[in-house]
Formats: structure tokens, C-alpha cells, sequence
């Protein structure tokens, strides 16, 4: 995999969205922008628990956020919505606490119960979220899923900042699953009132670093940051653009006009070679872990 990056714009770290500050390779400092531009194709969905495709992944992870982060470089997962978690002795059941200060984008409390809402929705079979396997570690969920009766769910919300999780069995990196979006918080009632439309810019509510101001098909999908996000401080952002792509040439000029910063795998193996070449400093290939 071969995103392309401006090294003098800003990172989304594990797409997850922390921007750090650089320069370009000279001796000139160059202003970071305010908003970001990625190349991006476009969702299928943005739906935490209906994405399953990288391009709706991205963008929910820049819309919510789950009890846990992706890792910023120790290969650890960072805190999320949950402050503290641990497991038991023989690897069974987790425990999240989550954060006071843990808010949706329209001022509520995030509360465990918007996590157990958001999986049970996953796992059932009226959803028909592709994503639903993601949660087969936890107790019960492969039979919710088959309309099985008389198996509960292995999740309790002993209060509104405590959620336990019973698994089939251990998981030493289940907190690195956490991280998956099929494991992020909804609310209940937006969904309710909302139904198939409750993504759309005038009716979604969130509760991670970026809000959702506009989504237009086939253009682009345009996002600000979220001040109620727990976090906010830390996102030196003005916004996020991901423009949808549908030519990866049309992409690479974007990128080279400067309306784009990222080519979020957008970039075809025959530029490979041109961008080598020509623009060294903004190339960047790493390996990435992942299946098929």
C-alpha cells in the first residue's frame, strides 16, 4: 500500500485524526493548511457499523471514536472514550471506564449504554452489516445474529460509565478490536428518528474529532472539527475535505495542484515510478498490516 502524503500538511494518525505539524525538506518553513484535502473513493456508507470498505472506515473513524484508539506508535491502542479497562485473570471478561468529560457532538454524555445499543445493532440480522463477524468474540453474538433464542449478549452496563464484556474466549488483543468502527457508539435515538437517513449531515450526531458538514455523492464529503470531542485541543485542523475520487490520474493532479493532501490509496502502480522520480520528499511507502 502507497498513500501519498505532503510532508509540510499534517497526518491523520491512524486515520484517526491527530495532526502533527513538519516542514518540507528545505530550508524555507512552510505554513501547515487548516483543512485537509484527502483523495479518498467513495463510501458505500459512513455508518460505523454498516462500514466494511476502506472508505467509509476512514471517515467514521473521523466522526466517532470507540472505547479505544488506534495506536500511535508503540503498537498499543490509546485511550478512546474508555480511560481505563483491564481484564481478568483468565482473559474472559474486559472492563471499560469511560471518561467523564466523553461528549456527543450536540453536548450529551457518551454512556455505556450507547455502546451496547450500537453492537446489539450490528448483530441484528434486520441490520445486515457485514461488519457483524467483528464482533463474534463476544459471548452470544454469533447466535444474536442467528436469531437464536434464549442466549444473551455477553455485555453488561452496570452504570453509565462502565461497560463488561464476556468473551467466547480469550482474546489477548481484544483491545486492538476495540478500535474497529463495528465497535463504536451510536445513539439510539437519532437512529430512531432518523432511520437509513440518520447520516446525513442534518441529522447525525457524533462524538469524535470531526463533525460532518456536508456530504454531497460523487463530489466530496466536508468535515470541521468537533469542539465537544474530549480531545479538541489536541486537533489543529480547521477541517477535513475527502474529495471522492473516480480517476486515480485525476487524483495524482489534485495532489500536485495542492488541493489534496493525502492520496488516501488512490495512487495507481504505474505513477509509482514518476513519483519516485519526481517528488522523492512526498512519497512515502510503508507496510501495512491487514487480510483479505
Amino acid at each position: 500500500m502507497t498513500p501519498l502524503m505532503r510532508p509540510c500538511a499534517a497526518c491523520l494518525a491512524g486515520i484517526a485524526i491527530v495532526v502533527v505539524a513538519c516542514s518540507r525538506c528545505g530550508s524555507e518553513p512552510v505554513q501547515r493548511p487548516k483543512v485537509f484535502g484527502v483523495a479518498l473513493w467513495e463510501p458505500e456508507t459512513i455508518d460505523p457499523g454498516l462500514a466494511a470498505e476502506e472508505a467509509g472506515v476512514t471517515i467514521a473513524r473521523a466522526l466517532f471514536e470507540g472505547l479505544l484508539a488506534p495506536p500511535a506508535g508503540n503498537g498499543r491502542p490509546r485511550p478512546g472514550v474508555a480511560e481505563s479497562w483491564e481484564s481478568s485473570a483468565d482473559g474472559l471478561t474486559w472492563t471499560f471506564r469511560l471518561r467523564p468529560d466523553a461528549r456527543w457532538s450536540d453536548g450529551r454524555p457518551v454512556v455505556s449504554e450507547d455502546f451496547a445499543y450500537a453492537w446489539r445493532r450490528v448483530l441484528d440480522p434486520d441490520t445486515a452489516s457485514r461488519s457483524a463477524p467483528q464482533l463474534f468474540f463476544i459471548k452470544g453474538a454469533r447466535e444474536m445474529l442467528g436469531r437464536t433464542k434464549g442466549v444473551a449478549l455477553g455485555i453488561e452496563t452496570p452504570d453509565e460509565r462502565t461497560i463488561v464484556v464476556h468473551l467466547v474466549a480469550p482474546v489477548p488483543y481484544f483491545e486492538s478490536v476495540v478500535t474497529y468502527p463495528a465497535y463504536f457508539p451510536v445513539r439510539r435515538d437519532v437512529v430512531d428518528r432518523h432511520g437509513a437517513h440518520w447520516t446525513r449531515p442534518e441529522n447525525i450526531v457524533v462524538n469524535g474529532p470531526f463533525r460532518l458538514d456536508a456530504f454531497k455523492a460523487g463530489v466530496e464529503a466536508v468535515l470541521s472539527r468537533n469542539d465537544q470531542w474530549w480531545n479538541a485541543k489536541s486537533v489543529h485542523l480547521d477541517g477535513v475535505v475527502f474529495k471522492f475520487v473516480t480517476n486515480e490520474r485525476v487524483a495524482y493532479e489534485w495532489f500536485k495542484a495542492g488541493q489534496v493532501h493525502w492520496l488516501k490509496s488512490t495512487l495507481s502502480r504505474d505513477l509509482i515510478p514518476e513519483m519516485r522520480r519526481s517528488r522523492p520528499p512526498e512519497f512515502h511507502a510503508d507496510p501495512v498490516l491487514c487480510t483479505y
